[in-house]
């Protein structure tokens, strides 16, 4: 019985280390999530900006 309980012992580690690893990758995760829609709004807004007067002469060249 003794070496059984000692298993058990490691596998109660193992999954304390588990769950502390899962949670800390999860808060990484939802930090990424979180920062991902303001970088793509401000890289948006920067492209949209550089490719408009392109855009525009594009489109006065085919009205005229």
């Amino acid at each position: 019985k003794a070496a059984v309980q000692l298993a058990g012992d490691h596998a109660g580690i193992a999954a304390g280390a588990a769950m502390v690893l899962g949670v800390i990758l999860g808060l990484v995760g939802l930090i990424m999530v979180a920062l991902a829609y303001p970088v793509y709004d401000r890289v948006l807004k920067k492209e949209r900006a550089r490719i408009a007067p392109e855009i525009l002469r594009l489109t006065d060249e085919l009205l005229n």
